[in-house]
């Protein structure tokens, strides 16, 4: 009994599939018409109306700045009796790193129809060597490299200052502990006696001393490089075109199942006012 009620049940699907398959068949011209119109609505998109988008990417690879010409960012800091830690290319080449990262400072020097990438390029694959590539993407040629430039540019300066800055903090610290610890020592040196006092009156002298050269110091823009460039800015076109072949294909698949989406609801309202009205 349960078999003849699967043998019928199988029999009433492949009937089933057999009425679609006419149905789908009896309207052959509506899908073909819908399945066309929507494939030749994307092939004038593609074709005619669809730009090639110009995108040109600007790059040049940037790498720590030589030790002979960052030593001014060291003025002050090899002081015998105060040093300071120095700064070596490295350092330096990591603070202008941080700060090309910054988002305030992209969105402040960069449009927004740009897109800036760094990473890093050792190529050479020699060890201890720093390489990163800086790129720029944009819709004109003259402008991305442009940009970039002046990016880079301004970058530079805003980490010469920082760097700068941080300096004359520092060496202002000293300064004013100077000034501190020789006003104390004074104090101290006026209720000795001459002879009691004669080292005192050394460690002052010598403190001066140093007081007098923190305060010689200056800072320019000399030997403050903070970075350079590998060579100079070169620029690539990447146009970016429509996928024209993907969009046709996925027209023609959507025009084929809207199509057929339509007819079987039209099928199925059709039953239904059947059954509605044989009831």
């Amino acid at each position: 009994m349960e078999q003849n009620e699967l043998e019928q049940k199988q029999y009433d699907d492949e009937i089933d599939l057999f009425e679609l398959a006419e149905k789908l068949w009896g309207k052959r011209w509506f899908i073909a018409t819908i399945t066309g119109v929507i494939t030749i609505i994307a092939f004038v998109y593609v074709f005619f109306i669809a730009k090639t988008i110009p995108v040109y990417e600007s790059y040049v690879v940037l790498l720590p700045p030589k030790a002979e010409n960052m030593q001014g960012f060291n003025k002050g800091r090899i002081h015998t009796d105060f040093p300071l830690e120095k700064y070596t290319p490295e350092t330096i080449f990591n603070v202008f790193l941080q700060n090309l990262q910054l988002t305030q400072f992209q969105k402040k020097h960069l449009a927004d129809n740009t897109s800036l990438l760094l990473k890093e390029n050792n190529l050479d694959k020699l060890p201890g060597a720093i390489k990163f590539l800086l790129s720029l993407k944009g819709n004109e040629k003259e402008l991305t490299e442009n940009t970039l430039q002046h990016f880079i540019s301004q970058l530079e300066v805003e980490t010469r200052n920082s760097i700068i800055e941080t300096n004359k903090n520092q060496m202002q610290l000293i300064i004013d502990n100077l000034k501190i610890e020789i006003e104390a020592s004074l104090e101290v040196y006026n209720k000795l006696d001459y002879g009691d006092g004669k080292y005192l009156l050394e460690t002052i002298e010598k403190k001066k001393t140093a007081l007098s050269y923190f305060n010689k110091i200056a800072f320019t823009e000399d030997f403050t490089e903070v970075v350079q460039m590998d060579g100079d800015i070169e620029t690539i076109y990447k146009p970016i075109a429509p996928k024209k072949g993907l969009i046709l294909t996925l027209a023609f698949m959507l025009g084929l199942m809207l199509s057929v989406f339509i007819v079987l609801v039209q099928d199925a309202i059709i039953k239904r006012k059947k059954q509605r009205y044989n009831s």
